[in-house]
């Protein structure tokens, strides 16, 4: 689908920033929307999408939703979902051979991994739109489960793979990011798994809203940074090929 690695890694970074964009601008009409007062500290992310106006209970805290903006919601997640998931089909694209198997010597360490973990979360992204949050709390929650312990396996996974490296030893793959961005990685991860900790294991009445906006935002600030790291490779990699053209 993609020829070229500088293609490949062009795609995958510039599908990741408007999937981000797209997942915070649902998000924020929806919040301007909303019938009152939207209090990020209380409402969870998928109250957003809520299609009716009702009052949710689950294993945390009852809470009134009514969010006259949802379709904004929906559709942005739904859209950052697919975007994902072309983001992925890239990075899928460096981590296999031409006959479709995992390549012994891929050019770069890391992306299959990424790939699988991208596209999970976009999966996620278009169930959590497509369900409404008043039918299937649980499944919302599930997605948000999923989506984020994906999501760190992409980070951990590319940041172990970085301060591993021995480029000195000539390996013929090398790594997405290198050491500084591994160590930025990891201290967001930290960062995200933290928030969702507090989500789950934070007795009631706690800032829910707060501790799941931790867990997914930074994982999206992530993202952003991952997007500029593979867009910097496609260059360099471009610049590279058209030098010895």
């Amino acid at each position: 689908m993609f020829r070229n690695h500088h293609n490949k890694l062009s795609v995958a970074g510039f599908a990741i920033l408007p999937a981000v964009a797209l997942l915070w601008l649902g998000q924020f009409i929806a919040m301007l929307m909303w019938d009152g007062t939207y209090l990020p500290d209380t409402m969870y992310i998928s109250d957003l999408g809520a299609r009716e106006c009702e009052v949710l209970y689950d294993a945390t805290m009852p809470r009134a939703v009514c969010s006259p903006g949802h379709i904004f919601y929906i559709i942005g997640f739904q859209l950052a979902g697919i975007l994902l998931l072309l983001s992925a089909t890239a990075l899928r694209g460096l981590g296999v051979d031409h006959k479709g198997a995992a390549s012994k010597k891929p050019p770069y360490r890391g992306a299959l991994i990424s790939a699988f973990g991208l596209a999970t979360v976009g999966i996620c992204l278009v169930l959590n739109a497509m369900l409404d949050v008043g039918d299937s709390v649980i499944i919302h929650h599930l997605c948000f489960g999923i989506g984020c312990a994906a999501l760190w396996v992409v980070m951990l996974s590319n940041a172990v793979i970085s301060l591993r490296y021995q480029p000195l030893l000539k390996q013929p793959s090398q790594p997405l990011l290198n050491k500084t961005q591994a160590i930025i990685t990891l201290i967001i991860l930290a960062i995200s798994v933290a928030g969702y900790l507090l989500f789950v294991f934070s007795p009631p009445p706690a800032s829910y809203g707060l501790y799941q906006h931790i867990a997914v935002d930074s994982g999206a600030v992530w993202m952003l940074l991952f997007a500029s790291v593979l867009i910097k490779l496609s260059r360099t990699k471009a610049s590279s090929a058209s030098t010895h053209a």
